[in-house]
């Protein structure tokens, strides 16, 4: 069977996250909702680090086929690798400094094996049509 030596994953693993240039807030809403029904938003950060967010390629794009197929994806998409052993929930939204907030909509925890070198998720945003708030496009 075949085997790496747990001094030299870390080593690996300690040089992927090199690469990760992006820093990223994860962080929850959660709606809460009175008995008159008026609702409020809460939001938590999760935890921050560093990532790397680059474009949807190889077998992936089977994955982004099934969730668009689901209605999960909006009309950007996009991979996010953080370190090894960091959770990325589904209910997860990602803050890129200087950007945007994306969407979680798959990761890897279940299809991790003991030589994985970094988490891996599928996260999505929309992108408004126009700069109007009701996104309408205008002529002129």
């Amino acid at each position: 069977m075949f085997s790496i030596p747990t001094a030299q994953l870390a080593i690996i693993r300690a040089q992927a996250v090199e690469t990760m240039r992006d820093h990223i807030d994860f962080y929850t809403i959660d709606i809460v909702r009175d008995r008159y029904g008026n609702e409020t938003y809460v939001s938590g950060i999760v935890s921050s680090t560093v990532a790397y967010i680059g474009r949807v390629g190889g077998k992936d794009d089977e994955i982004v086929n099934e969730l668009r197929t689901q209605g999960k994806i909006g009309n950007r998409v996009a991979t996010l690798l953080t370190p090894y052993g960091d959770d990325t929930e589904y209910e997860y939204i990602v803050h890129v400094s200087g950007g945007n907030d994306w969407r979680v909509v798959w990761n890897n925890k279940e299809t991790t094996d003991d030589y994985q070198i970094y988490a891996k998720a599928i996260i999505t945003r929309d992108e408004p049509l126009t700069n109007y708030k009701d996104q309408y496009r205008r002529n002129g």
